[in-house]
């Protein structure tokens, strides 16, 4: 991930983990930026779909998309349950967020 963002590990996708603040800044901060930035927010279905790509080795571009992402966000409840349960602490940050903050 391209981002200087704090970062957890679940299931082999490295998640931003900071408040709705930093993400803002953070936001604000790339739009400024001369470079397009690209913004993930994974569900489960995702998470599946990455773990099988990296199984099968081959037509992995959603994965790489994934790879490239400047931010990762949590914006899963379920994937925070899922994550809980396996001892992993995710801030849920809804994709609706970003979208309302960039374009208000």
């Amino acid at each position: 991930m391209l981002s200087d963002l704090r970062t957890r590990n679940f299931l082999g996708l490295e998640l931003v983990d900071a408040t709705y603040q930093q993400v803002l800044a953070k936001l604000d901060q790339l739009s400024r930026e001369d470079q397009l930035s690209l913004i993930v927010t994974p569900n489960v279905d995702h998470v599946v779909m990455l773990d099988e790509e990296k199984q099968r080795r081959k037509g992995a571009r959603f994965a790489r998309a994934y790879q490239a992402a400047t931010l990762r966000l949590c914006d899963s409840r379920v994937l925070q349950a899922f994550a809980f349960l396996r001892g992993v602490e995710l801030q849920v940050i809804t994709g609706r967020f970003p979208r309302e903050r960039l374009f208000a």
